[in-house]
């Protein structure tokens, strides 16, 4: 749909037959939009699911890693 609309507003903005792929930007979240921050397995932390508000929880979610590491969360 993106290179559909693409090529309609910009037809000569690019050479749309060569496309080979397409990148979606995708940003995994949770249903509830709460990121999942915990330790799942002996020396690994997940540290996930921050969807579009990846900057806005970077600090938080920082916090919480250390936390972890420390032995504290």
């Amino acid at each position: 749909a993106l290179v559909r609309s693409a090529r309609a507003a910009l037809p000569a903005a690019a050479d749309y037959d060569r496309i080979e792929s397409s990148w979606a930007g995708l940003r995994p979240m949770t249903p509830d939009s709460l990121p999942i921050t915990r330790l799942i397995a002996p020396g690994v932390i997940a540290n996930t699911g921050h969807g579009a508000l990846g900057w806005t929880y970077a600090a938080g979610s920082a916090e919480r890693v250390a936390a972890i590491v420390e032995g504290n969360g």
